[in-house]
């Protein structure tokens, strides 16, 4: 089988990682060896087992994930619908955990409009704010 149609059946198998929801998945072939995954996110591995005749067999966890996760997993080989099921479900949490855009923030500018009273000074006849105590044209105090 070529290296990409290989490669294609492994990710149709795996489009996920099983323990972390990860895309980031590199695929290492061995001629008559070995086919591992490695996913590039958590650092997990899986050893591939595929058959000429019936595709993909078996996987079993290599090596579990940095942080631990699969552990549970180390040494037993599994059939593709569980790992389908395990990657599925690591997906859903990847995505739930990740969190939206902060919204984005726009700053509006507040203008507040008073409404100032004036009433006409009793001396020079110059309006006046009804708040002010002397007259600002000539300066006598405002009287009741």
């Amino acid at each position: 089988m070529a290296y990409a149609a290989y490669e294609a059946e492994v990710r149709e198998h795996f489009p996920f990682c099983p323990l972390c929801g990860s895309e980031n998945l590199k695929i290492n072939t061995v001629s008559f060896g070995r086919d591992t995954m490695t996913c590039k996110d958590c650092g997990a591995t899986w050893h591939l087992h595929f058959s000429r005749l019936s595709g993909f067999a078996w996987a079993e966890l290599e090596a579990e994930a940095d942080d631990g996760t699969g552990r549970e997993f180390l040494g037993h080989r599994t059939e593709n619908s569980q790992w389908q099921k395990m990657a599925r479900e690591a997906r859903k949490r990847r995505v739930s955990q990740q969190s939206p855009p902060p919204p984005s923030t726009i700053k509006e500018k507040e203008t507040i409009i008073k409404e100032i009273v004036m009433i006409p000074c009793k001396y020079c006849g110059a309006l006046m704010p009804q708040t002010s105590i002397f007259c600002p044209n000539c300066g006598a105090r405002r009287t009741a």
